[in-house]
């Protein structure tokens, strides 16, 4: 499922917009979410109990123009790299200000379908968005679940312990060979026993994370290296 927020002070406007939004999920049957928050408080609140959006469409002017800011709170003080942030704004003024937030775009309002259309199809492009399934074998049967539903593994001796959205699960494998069959892009090996779906890391800490579910894992001193340069950029 591909996460949107859209963070902006003009009722009609975001809800125009997500409706557009909605139109290109069933038109490409897949499964987008989409949050309407209407100043920086609602945002950061959902930021910090609920996870990252994949994509976030930032009013510059929100809040007498504070949303430059939010932007930079964003990637400096959350120190998130991977929600990709799409500057709207009714004026195009702002636009030598932003290089430093790293933005994936930035619109002029009015925005038409056509633009909507293309930054979903680039997100999809640029971060291989897809339903991809990732394959196990629990007990005789042969099972698959949605990479996307997947929260971490966790090595427990002969056993992968498999936190979902869903619940967990387990089955027999190494987690050398879970790791081989994942997306590189959107899982991280944090330790030796664990590796874990980035989108759903809400807290990054040197020694630890926290996953959107609340679980604390340890980050191991071999890795915090590696795992910086995975998650900051």
């Amino acid at each position: 499922m591909l996460r949107v927020g859209i963070c902006d002070g003009n009722e009609k406007f975001a809800i125009k917009l997500e409706s557009n939004i909605l139109k290109y999920a069933r038109r490409e049957d897949i499964l987008i979410d989409v949050d309407i928050l209407k100043n920086s408080t609602e945002l950061f609140k959902i930021l910090k109990s609920d996870g990252l959006f994949d994509i976030l469409f930032l009013d510059v002017e929100l809040e007498k123009n504070y949303g430059i800011e939010v932007g930079k709170k964003i990637r400096l003080d959350i120190r998130n790299e991977l929600m990709q942030i799409i500057f709207v704004s009714s004026e195009d003024k702002y636009a030598m200000n932003l290089f430093d937030i790293r933005p994936m775009n930035f619109l002029i309002k009015p925005v038409n379908n056509n633009k909507i259309n293309y930054i979903l199809n680039e997100y999809r492009r640029l971060f291989q968005f897809q339903n991809v399934y990732f394959e196990y074998i629990m007990g005789k049967r042969k099972c698959k679940i949605s990479n996307n539903s997947i929260l971490y593994f966790q090595s427990q001796g002969k056993k992968i312990r498999m936190v979902t959205m869903d619940g967990t699960k387990y089955f027999y494998e190494k987690l050398s060979q879970v790791s081989q069959r994942l997306n590189k892009s959107n899982f991280c090996e944090i330790h030796k026993s664990f590796v874990v779906n980035m989108r759903y890391i809400v807290k990054y800490e040197k020694n630890n994370i926290t996953m959107k579910n609340g679980d604390i894992l340890p980050i191991s001193r071999s890795m915090q290296k590696n795992v910086e340069q995975k998650i900051c950029g």
